[in-house]
């Protein structure tokens, strides 16, 4: 599984994560604000291929935050982005 990209590193309330599988595989996001705390966990299943994952993060507050992102307990990539209002 290859995480590519995230549409935008500024988002307001969703994004879309772009995600290469291997397969059927299941993804978890993990969302940490600026200390490391985590604010959201995220896991769905992703099938073979090329695919988008929307990500609804309105539920956060405005502020600048990480998501890492994982395939089972394989770590994948962190993307660093900025919630707006």
């Amino acid at each position: 599984m290859n995480i590519c990209n995230m549409k935008s590193t500024i988002i307001n309330n969703h994004t879309y994560i772009g995600i290469v599988a291997d397969g059927s595989e299941k993804i978890t996001l993990k969302v940490l604000d600026i200390y490391g705390k985590m604010t959201k966990t995220i896991q769905t299943q992703i099938e073979d291929g090329m695919s988008e994952m929307m990500v609804n993060l309105s539920d956060l507050k405005m502020g600048n935050y990480v998501v890492n992102a994982f395939c089972g307990e394989r770590f994948l990539k962190a993307i660093r982005f900025s919630k707006e209002l």
